[in-house]
């Protein structure tokens, strides 16, 4: 764990290693007490968990072929697509698998996904899940 602490500023940062695909997540402390944990600091605590990769991309309709690898994916859910140069995140609103609309996709199952960005071949996928606000 590196930490990085200037004087002049009561603000620290530390980095913790993740692992590949995402090298680095940052945590802002307030030396105050109390972390910020998102961004915009409304203390909210967010998971990411790996779900699966793409398998492929079909360009003109913008839909990545994504194998369910862990856990579920379902309609609704938050995703992040993380590779060598993607990185986005967006929520899901259209999931086919054989050509039918489903609502669920388990381990093992091929599904298509309309994606906001171009995805590349064994990009990551993982589910994003907000919890509630931290106590302060």
């Amino acid at each position: 764990m590196v930490a990085q602490d200037q004087e002049a500023s009561h603000w620290t940062t530390e980095y913790l290693p993740l692992g590949p695909p995402a090298s680095t997540w940052c945590r802002v402390r307030w030396k105050g007490g109390g972390n910020l944990r998102t961004p915009a600091g409304l203390g909210l605590r967010m998971d990411e968990q790996l779900i699966g990769r793409v398998t492929h991309y079909f360009p003109q309709i913008e839909v990545a072929a994504i194998a369910v690898e862990h856990g579920e994916l379902r309609m609704d859910d938050t995703i992040r697509v993380i590779g060598h140069t993607s990185n986005f995140t967006q929520k899901i609103h259209s999931m086919e698998m054989d050509y039918a609309p489903v609502t669920v996709a388990g381990p093992g199952d091929l599904v298509a996904v309309q994606v906001a960005e171009r995805a590349r071949v064994n990009d990551q996928i993982y589910r994003i899940r907000a919890h509630e606000p931290l106590e302060v």
